[in-house]
């Protein structure tokens, strides 16, 4: 039988997260139930090259896998759920879509800002009627000519108040797909506890309908504008 063990690196580079969590978060951590975002301990993960995990290195991070991310992810959670949480846009999901999907300007846009915690990135799932029932969303795309609009209503969005980049899930004709929501376009709105709007694509992939995930731009949150839990 083969015996599974971690590399040398993946050691050092577990325990040194694991050094910093026990060290910083532990304390920190009840501070954070009330809901705040953990910016200091974003902030020191960044130094750590945490964020950059799941970036690939020509964009300043590090290219390392899912199990070197969940290795990560635990000992965060050991100490602090909420740094995890907070963590998890970041070395999960939504950067390896924008690696996998974005346009390469996109790409070089965010993905910098993902490694040095300056983009914090939510995914937008849960439908109001249709929570995470995939096959009955109704957020849809429609292309016009070099656009691609997105609209549709989200809720329940973790880090919404905070992220400069979404990634929306909705469908376009019979297919799911996927889009990215970012800083510099018109038409998404956030209230409390909700975000909703129309997106417009900016910077639209060659293989938009084709399908695959596709990439799209949307606006930061202007300062004051109401934000969402």
């Amino acid at each position: 039988m083969t015996m599974f063990r971690l590399s040398e690196e993946q050691r050092a580079f577990v325990g040194n997260v694991r050094k910093l969590a026990q060290s910083e978060f532990r304390a920190r951590a009840p501070g954070y139930m009330d809901g705040s975002f953990p910016w200091e301990n974003i902030r020191q993960l960044a130094d750590l090259g945490i964020l950059g995990m799941a970036v690939p290195q020509e964009y300043g991070g590090s290219g390392m896998g899912v199990l070197d991310t969940a290795l990560v992810l635990e000992e965060i959670a050991k100490v602090c759920y909420v740094t995890a949480m907070a963590v998890l846009g970041e070395v999960g999901t939504q950067t390896r879509v924008i690696a996998t999907y974005a346009p390469e300007g996109i790409k070089r846009r965010l993905l910098p800002g993902v490694c040095t915690g300056e983009c914090i990135l939510a995914i937008c799932m849960t439908e109001p009627h249709a929570g995470t029932d995939v096959a009955n969303y109704r957020t849809n795309a429609t292309v016009t000519s070099d656009r691609l609009r997105l609209n549709g209503v989200k809720t329940l969005i973790s880090r919404v108040d905070e992220a400069q980049a979404f990634v929306v899930a909705g469908g376009k004709a019979e297919r799911r797909t996927v889009g990215l929501g970012a800083e510099s376009a018109d038409g998404v709105q956030v209230t409390k506890g909700l975000r909703a709007g129309e997106v417009v694509v900016l910077d639209p992939p060659s293989t938009l309908g084709s399908g695959a995930s596709v990439v799209v731009e949307a606006p930061r949150r202007a300062a004051g504008a109401p934000s969402a839990e």
